[in-house]
């Protein structure tokens, strides 16, 4: 490449070409149609026909020459105004970089937008590049007395001097802690509060899902666990960790729990609600459990049943009225197969008022019944596992 030093016919003869042909001579050169085809006649036999002018071409070679130097020279174009555009502001693209002068020496500036016709002062529509003293800026990134400013001059908060991990004063990452991301599985909950899962932690059975907290005095700590299955499901974890002692506290959902034909929550696992024409409702741990009636106030509960569940807490619910008083007696029998047969059997309070006593006409005490329309009977039963 050869280097620009003097722009061509700098010291020569050279006469401005025009934008357009506005104003001149019908046919002569112009910016808009260059040299048109009267400079190609025969000037011998051709009125029109016409002569490169010298001075013409002058300028224009000096023009693209002393541009060209420029670029050479200084690799970056001059800002065009709207006074060297024939008053029309230059729309510069996005990522344009231009030298200008804002008053305080020449700069390079970037466009920051699109159709950009504001000067470059204007720091909404262009940045300085801090392109003068590029040695000082750069010692200054990496020296310690001047970080503060190195970080300000680049837009860096306070997180831009912290570290990236699970200490106090860190910057926590994706799946710190267990926090947006699966949560690790281990077999110990210890240390830092977080988000874990296991099997069998800390005396709780089965799958669960861990929020462990520790206290300051690190004798203690609280785990919250969260148990999918297993005898402790619904199960909240409460432990002392300087201690063997732990105390458990269930949650009581709509998983572990049943509301009785009187309205009272009563714990659940598994529950079927036994209805006066056969029908049931079961929760989750019941399925599989099937229900019928034989005859009057006859039922059997059948399927999935093994006799009722193995725990004394409740095994039978009867409805009440207003008063509180059981509307049937209600008795059973466990077959063998572990099939259960419900009676029902009217019922009333003859020691009672007159509105109270349950009194039906042709109906005694002790007759079979249906359990009433609108009531169920509440049978909380054992079950074996049964398939999807």
């Amino acid at each position: 490449m050869k280097y620009i030093n003097t722009p061509f016919a700098l010291s020569g003869d050279k006469k401005e070409i025009p934008d357009t042909e506005a104003g001149t001579v019908t046919g002569e050169v112009n910016f808009d149609k260059g040299y048109g085809p009267d400079y190609e006649k025969d000037l011998a036999t051709s009125a029109d026909a016409k002569v490169i002018e010298r001075d013409y071409l002058n300028y224009l070679f000096y023009l693209l020459t002393s541009e060209l130097q420029r670029y050479q020279r200084n690799g970056v174009p001059d800002y065009v105004s709207a006074a060297d555009n024939g008053g029309s502001a230059v729309a510069y693209p996005l990522a344009a970089m231009v030298r200008y002068d804002a008053g305080s020496g020449v700069d390079i500036y970037y466009s920051i937008k699109n159709n950009n016709t504001s000067t470059p002062s204007d720091t909404a529509a262009w940045k300085r590049l801090p392109y003068k003293n590029l040695t000082e800026f750069g010692s200054g990134l990496i020296s310690s007395n001047d970080a503060p400013a190195a970080r300000s001059l680049l837009g860096l908060g306070d997180a831009s001097t912290k570290n990236i991990g699970q200490l106090s004063g860190n910057v926590m990452s994706v799946g710190a802690f267990g926090l947006g991301a699966i949560p690790p599985e281990t077999n110990s909950i210890a240390g830092q509060t977080g988000f874990t899962q296991g099997l069998g932690l800390n005396g709780i059975d089965n799958h669960n899902t861990y929020i462990y907290i520790p206290h300051t005095d690190t004798r203690y700590s609280t785990t919250l666990a969260i148990c999918f299955s297993g005898s402790t499901f619904g199960r909240v974890l409460a432990k002392v960790t300087d201690t063997t002692r732990t105390v458990y506290v269930t949650m009581r959902t709509d998983l572990n729990t049943t509301v009785d034909s009187n309205g009272f929550i009563k714990q659940a696992s598994p529950v079927v609600k036994l209805f006066g024409n056969g029908s049931n409702e079961v929760n989750d741990e019941a399925k599989g459990v099937l229900t019928s009636r034989i005859s009057e106030g006859v039922y059997i509960v059948s399927g999935a049943a093994m006799g009722f569940n193995s725990d004394t807490a409740w095994h039978i619910e009867i409805p009440c009225d207003e008063n509180k008083q059981p509307l049937i007696w209600v008795d059973y029998v466990v077959e063998g197969s572990g099939d259960i047969v419900i009676k029902s059997y009217h019922r009333t309070h003859p020691a009672s008022p007159n509105f109270a006593q349950n009194i039906k006409t042709g109906v005694n005490d002790g007759d079979p019944i249906d359990i009433p329309k609108g009531r169920w009977v509440d049978l909380r039963v054992q079950t074996y596992p049964v398939s999807d």
